[in-house]
C-alpha cells in the first residue's frame, strides 16, 4: 500500500475527515509507524525554526517502512531574501521583505552541509542544487531537491 500524508497537517486533516471511509485505517497506520513508502514534502518543512525541522525529520522517519523513500525540496541559501527580515537563530528568519520567502512567516534557509546533518538519520540518495532567476521577479532563486532512503 502507498501511503502519502502531509507531515505537518496531518492531525487536523484526520479530525476534520475522520468520518469519511479508509481515515480510520488511515489513522492507525500512520500511529503505529513503518507504514508509508514514501513522504514528500515540498517547500513545508523550510517553514519552521530548527527545532520543529528536528522533530518532523524525527516522525517522518518513524512512519516510513524500511527502505521508504523521502523527498524533500527545500530553500537554499543563495536565495533573494536570506539574511533579511528578523533572524530567529541560524538560517532562520521571519518578516523576510523579498525573494521566493516574501511574506511567508518563519522561514529556514539550507546549505548542502546542514542539510547532510540534519538529514543524517536518513540514507542520502541525491542532493540536488538549482540556481535559477526567477523571471518575473528577478529574485535569485536556490533549490535543493533531495532524496532519501531509510535504512533497511
Amino acid at each position: 500500500m502507498l501511503g502519502v500524508a502531509d507531515v505537518k497537517s496531518w492531525k487536523i486533516c484526520l479530525k476534520v475527515s475522520s468520518k469519511r471511509e479508509g481515515l480510520q485505517k488511515q489513522r492507525r497506520l500512520w500511529k503505529g509507524g513503518g507504514s508509508f513508502d514514501v513522504v514528500v514534502d515540498i517547500f513545508a518543512i523550510y517553514a519552521n525554526t530548527n527545532e520543529v525541522i528536528a522533530k518532523t525529520l524525527s516522525e517522518v522517519y518513524r512512519v516510513l517502512k524500511p527502505g521508504g523513500r523521502f523527498y524533500a525540496k527545500l530553500w537554499g541559501r543563495k536565495c533573494t531574501g536570506y539574511g533579511e527580515g528578523i533572524e530567529l537563530e541560524p538560517g532562520t528568519y521571519d518578516e523576510i521583505p523579498t525573494g521566493p520567502c516574501a511574506n511567508m512567516g518563519v522561514s529556514h534557509f539550507f546549505d548542502e552541509a546542514e542539510i547532510r546533518g540534519v538529514f543524517s538519520n536518513f540514507q542520502i540518495d541525491a542532493i540536488d542544487n538549482v540556481l535559477r532567476v526567477d523571471g518575473h521577479s528577478g529574485s535569485v532563486i536556490e533549490e535543493y531537491l533531495c532524496q532519501f532512503t531509510k535504512g533497511v
